[in-house]
């Protein structure tokens, strides 16, 4: 998978706002548990799709790449 990295990146940004809204459930409107569980689902969401990024095979630019790095 060429975009590998790029898709990874935006993963790291959702998880970190993920848990910007962590820190909100004090806001009025929204109970603190259904805040919870639209989080968590929202987590697991993340890890699946890293999971699923991981069983992809590497692309010969990204073994090329890698390679260079680990000399």
């Amino acid at each position: 998978m060429i975009s590998r990295e790029a898709i990874n990146r935006e993963i790291d940004r959702i998880d970190g706002r993920l848990k910007v809204l962590e820190t909100m459930l004090g806001r009025p409107g929204v109970t603190s548990q259904d805040f919870k569980n639209e989080i968590e689902k929202s987590q697991e969401l993340v890890e699946n799709l890293r999971s699923m990024i991981a069983r992809e095979p590497f692309s010969g630019h990204e073994i090329n790449v890698n390679s260079n790095i680990n000399r």
